[in-house]
């Protein structure tokens, strides 16, 4: 079959989960392909459409307040630091 054609609604809804490989076997159960080819229409759908991709911006925003965690924590150790000398 065709790798132009839209992918199934259950192997979307499991990449938006973040069951990749899920995704990979219904998508070769529903087509019958192969794992390599079914692997590689779910990356290139992936690559496509990376906002789509459960784990974008999800992952550097928990990234960017830990970061941003971490500073004020460490401002405040200085801070007290310097009154309690």
């Amino acid at each position: 079959m065709s790798d132009q054609q839209p992918l199934e609604p259950e192997v979307m809804a499991a990449l938006a989960e973040g069951r990749k490989i899920e995704a990979i076997k219904i998508l070769r159960e529903k087509r019958g392909l192969g794992l390599k080819e079914a692997k590689e229409l779910v990356e290139k759908y992936e690559d496509d459409i990376p906002s789509r991709s459960p784990n974008v911006g999800v992952t550097q925003i928990k990234n960017r307040n830990s970061l941003h965690i971490l500073i004020f924590i460490a401002f405040l150790a200085y801070v007290a630091y310097h009154i309690l000398e």
